[in-house]
């Protein structure tokens, strides 16, 4: 896994997964590290770009329709 979960509303429970990290420091890094990958294959610019496109096409009622702008002119300021 990638983290511990609580129940938001519990404080000891909050304390409890803090408790379980700092008690077990080589479980808390394999954790940190597999976070990062998992971060970096699901929300990596492309990704999240592609997703914020696809959902903008579906909003604005163009979804299929293929764009004749260059990538590249779309990003200059």
């Amino acid at each position: 896994g990638c983290g511990y979960f609580y129940r938001g509303a519990d404080p000891g429970s909050l304390a409890d997964a803090v408790t379980a990290l700092i008690q077990d420091p080589e479980r808390t890094q394999a954790m940190g590290v597999r976070s990062a990958r998992l971060f970096a294959e699901e929300y990596s610019a492309d990704r999240v770009c592609a997703a914020m496109a696809e959902h903008l096409a579906v909003v604005a009622g163009t979804e299929g329709v293929v764009s004749r702008t260059p990538r590249s002119s779309v990003l200059r300021t």
